[in-house]
């Protein structure tokens, strides 16, 4: 293990490095951050809305068949990516024979 004695003298050694990596460390989370602050996330209610289904079992099921993107917040609390509810929507959609 690394002592705190030894950190400052690698920091000290090359700082100029450091502060390199440092800085890369920090932009690349800000970067995650951001894309995962700008995409959309909706509720159980609102996913079961757009899927035009009443059963929290078949919500439950598309989860488990990974049909939608989810993230669980707790061990009964998910919230769903949006688009991924949108794609699954449209890859079921059947095309008109006009």
């Amino acid at each position: 293990m690394i002592t705190p004695k030894e950190i400052k003298t690698l920091i000290l050694s090359d700082e100029k490095t450091f502060y390199r990596l440092l800085l890369q460390v920090t932009d690349r989370v800000l970067k995650e951050h951001q894309a995962f602050q700008e995409e959309s996330w909706i509720s159980e209610k609102e996913c079961m809305s757009l899927l035009q289904i009443k059963s929290k079992t078949t919500l439950s099921t598309y989860r488990a068949k990974n049909y939608i993107a989810y993230s669980a917040l707790g061990p009964r609390s998910f919230i769903y990516r949006k688009s991924s509810v949108i794609a699954f929507i449209k890859s079921r959609e059947i095309p008109s024979t006009l």
